[in-house]
């Protein structure tokens, strides 16, 4: 499946079986995005090609519904892969909704810009910046990390999380040329901004 400037709805959940082309990196089409309303789970195995630009990036969405907690949950089988993205911004009126990873996220291209939002989000999957240039960003208010995250090639910073709130064990902090340490320091750098 193939978009370019669409919004798709979810509402009973979404299962890959394959590739979802979420559009060219091209203003004219715009930004497609991906909104989930209420507590779901993008699952199956498959692929997800964000194809948005630093001017236009594509959005995964999620919003409550009906009462519930908004709770998107990434399965493992899931890859989500590309140039400039928005995950887990909370589509609806009021605050972050919860985020579950546990697939892959790779900011893949030299110009990558993949930003991940939500409140409580916790990590058993994979996310990393493999590309030179290649940007993965945390703008969640808390997060746990139990999966790896990895700079290798890229960059990944932490905006208005407290230190205290960014639960990890370092173990599974990597950094191809620096220790984990640095991504800490330049997360204190970082967290006024």
């Amino acid at each position: 499946m193939s978009t370019g400037g669409d919004a798709i709805t979810v509402t009973d959940g979404l299962t890959l079986n394959g590739t979802l082309d979420l559009g060219p990196a091209d203003p004219a089409n715009g930004a497609s995005t991906l909104d989930f309303q209420g507590a779901q789970t993008l699952g199956g195995t498959g692929l997800i090609v964000l194809g948005g630009a630093g001017y236009e990036p594509e959005s995964i969405n999620t919003a409550s519904s009906g009462g519930d907690s908004g709770t998107l949950t990434i399965g493992p089988n899931i890859t989500i892969d590309g140039t400039a993205a928005y995950i887990g911004y909370d589509s609806g009126p009021g605050t972050e909704t919860p985020l579950v990873l546990e697939g892959t996220i790779n900011a893949s291209t030299s110009a990558s810009y993949i930003q991940i939002y939500g409140t409580n989000w916790t990590n058993s999957g994979t996310l990393e910046a493999t590309a030179a240039g290649g940007r993965l960003g945390f703008s969640g208010t808390t997060g746990t990390n139990s999966g790896t995250v990895e700079a290798n090639g890229g960059s990944v910073y932490f905006e208005r999380l407290q230190l205290d709130q960014l639960k990890h064990d370092r173990s599974h902090w990597r950094r191809q040329s620096q220790p984990p340490r640095h991504q800490l320091d330049q997360f204190r750098h970082n967290r006024g901004h």
